[in-house]
């Protein structure tokens, strides 16, 4: 107020060509440079919260920028686990020409040659950051919502030991007052998928199956071939005797008629064998108890193997 009035006073004297005094000048010089500094102050204060809302903003972008790269890193690691053949050199999905085929799952979904990662958490698009802070829009609910993760493959190739991928992920986030999603992060990196050697036995229901020697356990037979015993495959042929006699028959063991019942000494933990001895019928046999170690003098096992 005391600025007002002082300004006002001088403007009156200076208007009415008033003479001056060197005391009055003197308070002229100190009123003008005190609404000099006030003036300077409120510049920069304006400056100083334009420079702050812009940063505010600034680490806002960034925050949503860097979670949308973490999505599209998980998206990448689980196309990876489901690229990776098990140890019957099977996988979910597989690449032909730079195309994503294979069926999908509940996180991640394939169409056209490309793949679509779920995220099941929470959505981007609907955090109370991005919508509240940013937008000014109070955040939806984020129950039932997700982010989509695009996947596309840029470039494959082979060494000897791996499978080579360059995928593309890209989500879509809002970064300005619309809430649609209005700018792609991309993140491009490599998968590398161990190269799982063909089955050099006999393969069937994505098994890998091999016959011992008289008197082999399963562990020793698969041994043999650099492999470990598989236990679901070789249980797969105790519970069909069809299965076992066609794994039987491709090795050549003589024809006959298949017994489930134990015989004398037999152990009952071989499988599905063939058994040709001293002490029992000479026969087919398929016991439906099996494991590794099982092992008895004139008994030929057929056993499921995997690579280790």
């Amino acid at each position: 107020m005391w600025l007002f009035e002082k300004s006002s006073q001088v403007r009156f004297q200076l208007s009415m060509g008033a003479e001056i005094s060197e005391n009055q000048k003197g308070n002229i010089t100190l009123l003008l440079a005190v609404i000099c500094a006030a003036t300077f102050s409120l510049y920069i204060l304006s400056n100083d919260s334009e420079s702050t809302r812009s940063r505010s903003k600034e680490i806002k972008v960034n925050r949503v920028v860097n979670d949308a790269q973490q999505m599209n890193l998980a998206a990448i690691s689980y196309l990876s686990t489901m690229l990776e053949k098990d140890a019957h050199g099977v996988a979910a999905l597989k690449i032909i020409d730079k195309q994503i085929i294979g069926n999908g799952n509940a996180f991640l979904s394939v169409d056209a040659g490309k793949a679509n990662y779920k995220n099941l958490q929470a959505s981007l698009l609907n955090s109370t950051m991005m919508q509240g802070a940013m937008t000014g829009h109070p955040p939806l609910p984020v129950t039932g919502n997700h982010s989509l993760t695009s996947l596309e493959i840029l470039d494959q190739s082979q060494d000897p030991t791996f499978d080579i991928y360059d995928v593309r992920a890209t989500t879509s986030v809002a970064v300005s007052k619309s809430r649609r999603p209005s700018r792609p992060v991309n993140t491009v990196a490599r998968i590398k998928v161990a190269i799982q050697p063909p089955c050099d036995g006999y393969s069937m229901n994505n098994f890998c199956y091999f016959y011992g020697a008289s008197g082999e356990s399963c562990d020793t037979a698969c041994s043999n071939h650099s492999r470990v015993y598989d236990d679901p495959g070789t249980d797969a042929l105790s519970a069909s005797d069809a299965s076992c006699n066609q794994v039987l028959d491709h090795f050549g063991a003589p024809a006959g008629p298949i017994s489930a019942t134990r015989v004398h000494l037999i152990p009952i933990d071989m499988g599905c064998k063939y058994y040709n001895g001293a002490w029992v019928p000479t026969s087919r046999y398929n016991l439906t108890a099996a494991n590794g170690s099982g092992s008895y003098a004139g008994g030929y096992r057929a056993c499921a193997c995997k690579t280790p």
